[in-house]
């Protein structure tokens, strides 16, 4: 199956769409969630659980959901949310992910670009995110869309020990 760029919309996600396409959103949360934290084998109560909470910010208004969609199934989404930083309010992208199959389509490029929009129509002048630091692939698209780097997170793990 080819997949065009025509082939795919891009649009809000209601709280309708979130429960014809549960399965497919838990999977890609899920898969995210892979690919952002391998160390971790089994995420998916945590996607399950992440998707509960994307359908009650969606239901009281705080997030902002995104949707890529192909022949009416959801195949990728953006999840942000509005937020007050010293002032000045942004946006804040929790995530951003495409279905496997479907990447390398600038769909993701499309969804970004959506929220741009959002945010320029509303006055956001700023939009940020966090994303794991060995993930290559995805600091190099934020790179090519604008972003920059301008704070860095540092974790210390003080639980076991390697010993080599």
């Amino acid at each position: 199956m080819e997949k065009h760029k025509k082939d795919v919309n891009i649009g809000f996600v209601s709280e309708v769409d979130l429960n014809e396409n549960s399965k497919e959103i838990i999977e890609l949360l899920n898969d995210n969630y892979l690919i952002n934290f391998p160390n971790h084998h089994d995420l998916s109560n945590f996607a399950i659980s992440n998707f509960n909470d994307m359908k009650k910010y969606i239901n009281n208004g705080s997030a902002l959901v995104v949707g890529a969609y192909s022949r009416g199934k959801v195949i990728g989404f953006l999840w942000a949310y509005r937020r007050l930083f010293l002032g000045e309010e942004r946006l804040h992208i929790s995530h951003i992910v495409v279905d496997a199959k479907f990447r390398g389509y600038g769909i993701g490029s499309r969804m970004i670009d959506f929220i741009e929009q959002y945010a320029l129509k509303n006055e956001i002048k700023i939009i940020e995110l966090l994303t794991t630091s060995k993930n290559e692939r995805t600091i190099e698209f934020y790179n090519k869309h604008g972003f920059s780097v301008t704070r860095v997170q540092f974790e210390k793990n003080l639980g076991e020990k390697d010993d080599n």
